[in-house]
């Protein structure tokens, strides 16, 4: 059994004490894995710390903890009942690699001001997350990673007129990139992979 068969174990039965993650939607939980296995391996390759905004139930930061046993990460999770839920899951599946922080993600961040890598899946809509996020972004190895749908792709475009803000179309990966002010257009700032 691998790790991220063994986290998915651990989720459903932690899920029948607890509502961690809707019952309903055990049928898409293979097709999160893979974005959150994804954005893993898509951060890694621009740093080794990241930190995830809403943990949650651990999408995707105990998929990337697992799969990326290189990568730091950060759960950040305000939540009482999701953040126990991340330390029984980093604890059970011994994820060294993997910090669970139960805080509002602004509080931790004015604790924390050095992260520049943020992951977050079904945390909030994205502009709510730049507005979070956008000025620690902006190093060339900056970036905030969100899995969007294909649905989202034309209300999120709409962002490229807010001033400091670029989103282009990539295929299946769409880019949201972040620019001080006079820098020059061509280190972008976070990806974010489009269903």
């Amino acid at each position: 059994m691998s790790s991220v068969d063994a986290f998915v174990g651990f989720l459903k039965d932690y899920n029948q004490r607890t509502n961690i993650y809707s019952e309903k939607a055990y049928d898409r939980l293979p097709f999160h894995l893979r974005d959150s296995e994804l954005l893993g391996h898509l951060v890694v390759a621009r740093g080794n710390h990241v930190v995830d905004i809403g943990s949650g139930s651990g999408l995707p930061s105990v998929v990337m903890a697992i799969t990326c046993p290189s990568l730091r990460v950060w759960a950040v999770e305000s939540a009482h009942r999701k953040a126990c839920f991340l330390n029984a899951a980093k604890t059970a599946l011994g994820l060294n690699n993997l910090e669970v922080v139960h805080d509002d993600i602004r509080a931790f961040l004015r604790k924390r001001p050095n992260f520049a890598l943020f992951t977050a899946k079904a945390f909030a809509p994205l502009p709510d997350i730049i507005s979070i996020v956008k000025s620690r972004v902006m190093g060339k190895n900056g970036g905030l990673f969100v899995p969007i749908s294909a649905r989202q792709w034309d209300m999120y475009r709409a962002l490229s007129g807010i001033e400091g803000v670029e989103i282009q179309d990539q295929g299946t990966v769409f880019q949201y990139a972040c620019y001080p002010e006079g820098a020059t257009r061509d280190l972008p700032a976070a990806f974010h992979v489009k269903h």
